[in-house]
Protein backbone atom coordinates (compact mmCIF):
# COMPACT_ATOMS: atom_id res chain seq x y z
CA UNK A 1 0.00 0.00 0.00
CA UNK A 2 1.14 3.69 -0.62
CA UNK A 3 0.11 6.50 1.27
CA UNK A 4 1.30 10.03 1.51
CA UNK A 5 0.36 10.67 4.83
CA UNK A 6 0.70 8.89 8.23
CA UNK A 7 -1.65 8.17 10.56
CA UNK A 8 -3.68 5.52 12.83
CA UNK A 9 -5.09 3.88 9.94
CA UNK A 10 -2.16 3.15 8.34
CA UNK A 11 0.35 2.09 11.42
CA UNK A 12 -3.07 -0.30 11.80
CA UNK A 13 -2.20 -1.60 8.21
CA UNK A 14 1.35 -1.90 8.83
CA UNK A 15 0.70 -3.60 12.32
CA UNK A 16 -1.26 -6.02 10.27
CA UNK A 17 1.60 -7.52 8.45
CA UNK A 18 0.62 -5.13 5.07
CA UNK A 19 3.72 -3.09 3.95
CA UNK A 20 3.33 0.44 3.64
CA UNK A 21 5.65 2.91 1.77
CA UNK A 22 5.06 6.44 2.45
CA UNK A 23 5.51 9.11 -0.42
CA UNK A 24 5.88 12.44 0.47
CA UNK A 25 8.24 14.01 -2.24
CA UNK A 26 10.01 17.30 -0.89
CA UNK A 27 11.75 17.60 -3.84
CA UNK A 28 11.25 17.19 -7.59
CA UNK A 29 14.25 14.70 -8.21
CA UNK A 30 12.03 12.38 -5.39
CA UNK A 31 9.19 11.94 -7.94
CA UNK A 32 10.55 8.54 -9.91
CA UNK A 33 10.29 5.93 -6.19
CA UNK A 34 6.77 5.11 -6.55
CA UNK A 35 6.67 3.22 -10.20
CA UNK A 36 9.56 1.16 -9.18
CA UNK A 37 7.83 -0.13 -6.38
CA UNK A 38 4.63 -1.10 -7.60
CA UNK A 39 6.52 -2.93 -10.40
CA UNK A 40 6.66 -0.71 -13.19
CA UNK A 41 9.92 0.29 -13.64
CA UNK A 42 10.02 0.20 -17.64
CA UNK A 43 7.19 2.34 -17.40
CA UNK A 44 8.07 4.35 -14.59
CA UNK A 45 11.32 4.97 -16.11
CA UNK A 46 9.82 6.55 -19.05
CA UNK A 47 7.71 8.82 -17.64
CA UNK A 48 10.68 10.02 -15.51
CA UNK A 49 13.05 10.72 -18.24
CA UNK A 50 10.18 12.92 -20.02
CA UNK A 51 9.35 14.51 -16.72
CA UNK A 52 13.29 15.22 -15.92
CA UNK A 53 13.76 16.51 -19.21
CA UNK A 54 10.48 18.81 -18.91
CA UNK A 55 11.94 20.12 -15.89
CA UNK A 56 15.11 21.00 -16.69
CA UNK A 57 13.98 22.93 -19.97
CA UNK A 58 11.77 24.68 -17.40
CA UNK A 59 14.60 25.09 -15.31
CA UNK A 60 17.13 26.45 -18.07
CA UNK A 61 14.59 28.30 -19.53
CA UNK A 62 14.14 30.25 -16.34
CA UNK A 63 17.75 30.82 -14.94
CA UNK A 64 17.28 34.34 -15.93
CA UNK A 65 13.56 34.79 -14.76
CA UNK A 66 13.02 38.23 -12.37
CA UNK A 67 12.16 36.95 -8.91
CA UNK A 68 8.48 36.87 -7.89
CA UNK A 69 7.26 37.00 -4.40
CA UNK A 70 4.48 33.69 -4.43
CA UNK A 71 1.72 32.87 -1.86
CA UNK A 72 0.30 29.61 -2.49
CA UNK A 73 -3.12 29.32 -1.22
CA UNK A 74 -3.98 26.12 0.46
CA UNK A 75 -7.11 26.36 1.82
CA UNK A 76 -9.61 29.61 2.42
CA UNK A 77 -10.98 28.73 6.12
CA UNK A 78 -8.98 28.64 8.02
CA UNK A 79 -6.73 30.36 5.47
CA UNK A 80 -3.50 27.69 5.05
CA UNK A 81 -0.52 27.25 3.01
CA UNK A 82 2.53 25.48 2.68
CA UNK A 83 6.32 26.29 3.34
CA UNK A 84 9.30 25.12 2.19
CA UNK A 85 9.50 21.29 2.94
CA UNK A 86 7.37 20.46 0.06
CA UNK A 87 7.66 20.31 -3.66
CA UNK A 88 5.65 23.02 -4.27
CA UNK A 89 7.92 25.50 -2.86
CA UNK A 90 10.76 24.15 -5.30
CA UNK A 91 8.24 24.67 -8.13
CA UNK A 92 7.40 27.65 -7.05
CA UNK A 93 11.74 28.25 -7.19
CA UNK A 94 11.92 26.69 -10.10
CA UNK A 95 9.50 28.89 -12.14
CA UNK A 96 11.77 32.03 -10.71
CA UNK A 97 9.64 32.62 -7.68
CA UNK A 98 10.01 33.07 -3.45
CA UNK A 99 7.64 31.31 -1.13
CA UNK A 100 6.69 33.97 0.66
CA UNK A 101 5.43 31.44 3.43
CA UNK A 102 8.70 29.53 3.31
CA UNK A 103 10.15 29.99 6.71
CA UNK A 104 6.81 28.74 8.66
CA UNK A 105 6.13 25.78 10.78
CA UNK A 106 4.51 23.20 10.55
CA UNK A 107 4.61 22.00 7.00
CA UNK A 108 0.78 23.41 6.33
CA UNK A 109 0.64 26.30 8.15
CA UNK A 110 -2.39 28.25 9.49
CA UNK A 111 -1.95 31.78 8.52
CA UNK A 112 -3.60 35.26 9.17
CA UNK A 113 -5.12 37.80 6.49
CA UNK A 114 -3.20 40.32 7.78
CA UNK A 115 0.65 37.97 7.06
CA UNK A 116 -0.24 37.77 3.32
CA UNK A 117 -1.45 41.64 3.31
CA UNK A 118 2.38 42.61 5.24
CA UNK A 119 3.93 39.82 2.87
CA UNK A 120 2.13 41.64 -0.19
CA UNK A 121 2.82 39.06 -2.40
CA UNK A 122 3.22 39.41 -6.55
CA UNK A 123 1.30 36.52 -6.83
CA UNK A 124 -1.31 34.50 -5.58
CA UNK A 125 -1.93 30.60 -6.70
CA UNK A 126 -4.62 28.47 -5.57
CA UNK A 127 -5.66 25.07 -7.14
CA UNK A 128 -7.98 23.89 -8.95
CA UNK A 129 -8.45 25.95 -11.69
CA UNK A 130 -12.26 26.07 -11.67
CA UNK A 131 -13.96 29.44 -11.04
CA UNK A 132 -11.55 31.05 -7.82
CA UNK A 133 -14.19 32.01 -5.31
CA UNK A 134 -11.46 31.49 -2.55
CA UNK A 135 -9.28 34.27 -4.25
CA UNK A 136 -11.73 36.36 -4.02
CA UNK A 137 -11.48 37.45 -1.03
CA UNK A 138 -8.18 39.16 -1.89
CA UNK A 139 -10.21 41.74 -4.21
CA UNK A 140 -10.86 43.97 -0.60
CA UNK A 141 -7.46 44.98 -0.90
CA UNK A 142 -6.88 46.97 -4.39
CA UNK A 143 -3.56 47.89 -3.44
CA UNK A 144 -2.58 44.64 -2.90
CA UNK A 145 0.41 44.08 -5.63
CA UNK A 146 -0.88 40.70 -6.54
CA UNK A 147 -4.79 42.39 -7.06
CA UNK A 148 -3.66 45.67 -8.42
CA UNK A 149 -1.89 43.65 -10.93
CA UNK A 150 -4.57 40.96 -11.54
CA UNK A 151 -2.12 38.24 -10.54
CA UNK A 152 -4.87 35.81 -8.76
CA UNK A 153 -3.86 32.46 -10.62
CA UNK A 154 -5.64 28.90 -10.26
CA UNK A 155 -4.01 25.98 -11.27
CA UNK A 156 -5.70 22.35 -12.05
CA UNK A 157 -5.09 20.54 -8.40
CA UNK A 158 -4.42 17.16 -10.86
CA UNK A 159 -1.42 18.90 -11.85
CA UNK A 160 0.00 20.85 -8.93
CA UNK A 161 -0.71 18.95 -5.65
CA UNK A 162 -0.05 16.14 -6.85
CA UNK A 163 3.40 14.89 -7.08
CA UNK A 164 3.48 12.63 -10.07
CA UNK A 165 5.21 13.23 -13.32
CA UNK A 166 2.21 15.05 -14.11
CA UNK A 167 3.92 18.10 -11.71
CA UNK A 168 5.91 19.07 -15.21
CA UNK A 169 2.39 20.36 -16.87
CA UNK A 170 1.74 21.91 -13.78
CA UNK A 171 5.19 23.64 -12.98
CA UNK A 172 4.85 24.79 -16.90
CA UNK A 173 1.34 26.35 -16.04
CA UNK A 174 2.76 28.23 -12.76
CA UNK A 175 5.89 29.61 -14.59
CA UNK A 176 3.31 30.96 -17.54
CA UNK A 177 1.54 32.84 -15.06
CA UNK A 178 4.70 33.77 -13.22
CA UNK A 179 5.84 35.64 -16.41
CA UNK A 180 2.37 36.20 -17.04
CA UNK A 181 2.95 38.23 -13.38
CA UNK A 182 6.47 39.45 -14.21
CA UNK A 183 4.97 41.49 -17.36
CA UNK A 184 2.48 43.34 -15.52
CA UNK A 185 5.14 44.90 -13.58
CA UNK A 186 5.26 48.85 -13.99
CA UNK A 187 7.56 49.98 -16.01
Amino acid sequence: MAAWQRGAQMERLRALGIPVFYSEPKHLADIDKLGALLGKSSVAHDDTAKFTGDIADLRAFRATSAHSRVFYQVWDDPLMTLNAANVFSEVIALCGGENVFAAEKPHVPTISTEAVLAADPEAIVTAPDRPLPALDRWTRWPALKTVARGNLFGIDGDLINRPTPRLALGAAQLCGDLDAARKRRAK
